[in-house]
């Protein structure tokens, strides 16, 4: 094959591109010939799944606004001495 190696690499090239034209044919100039039927949907909105949704995040909502936050110490600030640390600096 190392002898050959251009020769292989044009049969390769070939066959690459013998097989992207049948990809091509097949998938895009088959297509643009074809006569495509047109259906239009009737889409309906449905008011009911929507409405529970909507309820869902109304709870939720007042949910997280009736939670009350609680007041967690803040890990960047110094910690307070105890008492018996201040005594022993004097």
């Amino acid at each position: 094959m190392g002898e050959n190696a251009f020769l292989g690499f044009l049969v390769l090239l070939v066959i690459a591109l013998c097989i992207s034209s049948l990809v091509f044919y097949r998938y895009v100039f088959l297509l643009e010939s074809a006569q495509l039927e047109f259906r239009p949907s009737q889409n309906t909105f449905q008011t009911k799944p929507f409405e529970d949704i909507v309820r869902v995040w109304q709870e939720r909502g007042q949910a997280f606004e009736q939670a009350s936050p609680e007041n967690y110490r803040d890990a960047f600030a110094p910690a307070p001495l105890p008492p018996e640390a201040e005594e022993s600096d004097n």
